[in-house]
């Protein structure tokens, strides 16, 4: 479904509701900025699927890694203040970080942390949802692998921007959110934006998740780690609250005429600091857009943004996602245009394939089915997946009674940082207790289980491999996350120090 390149506002919302039927989607919401202001923005389909309640300009939704923005500007101004340096090592503020390795340790930057060059395999899917609190998640990154070398090319790695929240907590004295808050929600009018999904979900003007299963949207609840992920992607805004933003980075740093940021910020957190290619390199759009002179091309990574070329003129933008949500932001700033597109369910390239459809409009160039293209992409990624998830999850043959595994409870000490972990058999139901997070074990088969988290709606997550000693008994208990579970005669306590 094409966009007509003199499609009027109205047009537009018209074709939009179009392409979100065409996808299944329940709801979304759309802010464009021309000239550097809000020109148009738009909530369209309902906050849930098979209620009435609509979605509307106040409406809210999870930005997820959309949040990252903030982050970067943040730290800018207190750059641009003196407060910090973007070549501070951060054990200068932060004397008990630690990674792995000492001298990656001591040598990480301020820069290091937003520009995805830190190495590390990130802690989504690891010992995330476990910590429990913010300082807990952070001092378990000396557990977490390298999976290149600090440095030498791009790996994306959320918690780089988590540290750097704690940064301006050490340097300001505030808090990331309420620093945020003071710096450029409250300044911009920005009353809807929050970071705090409990708070979000129970607004009586926000959206239910939806995760898309065999192409229907079922709503699921909105969960996220806020408690220690915040800064990287906790932050929960409107689409009139976010089309402030988004207008205020696309004309440089300012809001109708006032400074949000000062002008070299801008320029240093929208210019390429690692290149995004190699083994670990993601190319949400080039796989679709294509690449060259005719497509995208340089492609990079900012501070807290993406950067790449599109038909000779620069573009800034990113995605956010988390369970039943998914954004996408896109920036031309020589025009001082752009686009952001705010979704209430999992089809990634839905966002991805708006924003580009309306890029092209903003610069005036022959329409291309962009929606086609990318819907045609998403149902492939949905098929890797599934494939992924039989591969991994999948049962094979008979599997044994949840009871045939009462022997393995007790519990484990943990040396790999996801801290301890308790087995129990509780109502027929084998689960696993590991620091915040609880897991509803399921056998695989009869040495293996799989571990889904123990509230509505979740997905499995990983496997437990048993590993038993020469009695038949069990001795320890691996995942197939890294993590090494020991049993512990007596409790030890979380030994991550």
């Amino acid at each position: 479904m094409e966009l007509a390149k003199d499609a009027s506002f109205e047009e537009i919302s018209g074709w939009l509701d179009g392409v979100r039927k065409r996808w299944g989607q329940p709801g979304v919401g759309l802010g464009l900025v021309c000239e550097g202001e809000v020109a148009f923005t738009t909530g369209q389909g309902v906050r849930e699927a098979g209620q009435a309640a609509p979605v509307d300009e106040a409406t809210l939704f999870a930005l997820a890694s959309l949040s990252k923005s903030f982050v970067s500007a943040g730290v800018g101004r207190l750059v641009h203040e003196g407060l910090l340096d973007w070549d501070d090592r951060v054990q200068a503020h932060l004397p008990w970080f630690r990674l792995s390795d000492p001298w990656v340790s001591e040598h990480v930057t301020v820069r290091d942390l937003m520009c995805n060059r830190l190495g590390l395999l990130p802690s989504e899917g690891r010992h995330r949802r476990v910590a429990r609190d913010r300082y807990d998640l952070l001092r378990r990154m000396r557990y977490q692998p390298f999976r290149h070398d600090f440095r030498a090319q791009y790996g994306y790695c959320t918690d780089g921007f988590t540290i750097a929240g704690e940064l301006v907590e050490a340097v300001t004295g505030q808090s990331w959110e309420a620093y945020t808050r003071h710096a450029f929600w409250d300044p911009l009018g920005m009353s809807d934006t929050n970071a705090d999904h409990l708070a979000s979900r129970a607004a009586p003007n926000s959206c239910r998740p939806h995760r898309m299963i065999s192409g229907s949207a079922q709503p699921i609840v909105w969960d996220y780690e806020g408690h220690v992920a915040t800064p990287a992607g906790g932050v929960n805004s409107s689409i009139r609250d976010i089309s402030k933003w988004l207008a205020g980075n696309a004309a440089g740093g300012t809001w109708q005429g006032m400074p949000v940021f000062p002008a070299d910020v801008f320029a240093e957190i929208t210019q390429a600091h690692t290149p995004e290619r190699g083994a670990f390199a993601e190319n949400e759009l080039s796989c679709v857009v294509g690449r060259g002179p005719d497509g995208i091309e340089d492609q990079a990574y900012g501070l807290g943004w993406y950067v790449h070329r599109y038909r000779s003129r620069k573009v800034i933008c990113h995605s956010g996602r988390i369970d039943g949500f998914c954004g996408f932001v896109m920036i031309c700033p020589n025009e001082r245009f752009g686009v952001i597109v705010l979704a209430n369910a999992d089809n990634v390239c839905f966002p991805r394939a708006v924003a580009q459809a309306l890029v092209d409009w903003g610069l005036g160039l022959t329409p291309t089915d962009w929606d086609g293209r990318f819907h045609a992409h998403q149902k492939k990624l949905n098929a890797d997946r599934q494939q992924a998830d039989e591969a991994r999850f999948g049962a094979a043959g008979v599997c044994p009674s949840v009871e045939a595994f009462a022997a393995c409870c007790g519990d484990y000490a943990d040396r790999t940082g996801f801290g301890e972990a308790a087995l129990s058999l509780k109502a027929g139901a084998l689960q696993l207790s590991i620091g915040a997070e609880t897991f509803e074990l399921t056998p695989r088969d009869a040495e293996t289980l799989v571990a889904t988290p123990a509230r509505q709606d979740a997905r499995p997550q990983f496997l437990v491999h048993l590993e038993r000693d020469g009695h038949g008994g069990v001795c320890r208990f691996t995942t197939d996350q890294g993590a090494v579970f020991e049993r512990a005669p007596d409790k030890q306590g979380d030994q991550v120090a």
